[in-house]
């Protein structure tokens, strides 16, 4: 379930907010958003069922400044993604839909109905479900390069919810090029109590992308 449009639009205010004052060259690129935000995606893809905090997202950002050539790692807000703007989004779904009608195999590793948001700039990317009805509708997930799918959490709000407590919990810092770290066993403990049942910081669950948790129960046993 996603967080409220209002509610998850405080989460990623918030975390442009606090990350900016710390010195994070990612949160002062973010561009702003735009008051119809997640419209175009909505009236391009009518058939998705696209959550409040998606559109939210946009609203708050659209993309990052990409002036004076800046370093890959200078472009991730939570040390391991670059957030899409809304057209770059948009492109990229047309790319993987395309993918899973020319190659059905490419259906299983990027499912339809999974938008992206967010990547490191290589072949990961963080997906947002979109699917109307799934049992894990709203939920973001991470496409990992050549092997699947896990997810993060039970939301996209919720993901910003865990970059704060990153923050709050100095998993997180910013170094001296402005560049935001992760202190990897910290910020997985954190990340696995704010998000259980999320398989990507729980190591005894299996991955999402064997489960095909974002199915209904006769397609996944079908």
């Amino acid at each position: 379930m996603s967080l409220s449009g209002d509610d998850a639009r405080q989460a990623i205010r918030s975390t442009r907010k606090r990350l900016k004052d710390l010195g994070s060259e990612a949160a002062r690129r973010l561009k702003p958003g735009h008051k119809i935000g997640g419209a175009k995606l909505a009236h391009t893809f009518p058939e998705l069922s696209v959550p409040d905090d998606l559109y939210a997202l946009w609203q708050e950002t659209d993309g990052v400044d990409l002036e004076g050539d800046p370093a890959l790692d200078a472009l991730w807000l939570d040390g391991m993604n670059a957030f899409l703007s809304e057209e770059e989004a948009i492109d990229d779904y047309v790319m993987a839909s395309r993918l899973q009608a020319d190659e059905p195999e490419f259906g299983q590793y990027w499912p339809r109905g999974f938008v992206p948001v967010a990547s490191p700039g290589e072949g990961s990317r963080l997906l947002v479900n979109c699917v109307k009805g799934s049992p894990t509708h709203g939920a973001l997930y991470m496409l990992d390069h050549g092997v699947g799918l896990s997810r993060m959490t039970i939301s996209l709000g919720q993901y910003f919810e865990t970059i704060l407590d990153w923050v709050d919990t100095n998993s997180l810092r910013i170094n001296r090029d402005g560049v935001v770290e992760l202190n990897l066993d910290a910020s997985m403990k954190v990340a696995h109590t704010m998000n259980p049942g999320c398989d990507a910081w729980d190591d005894a669950m299996p991955p999402a992308h064997e489960t095909r948790d974002w199915v209904g129960r006769r397609e996944g046993n079908s």
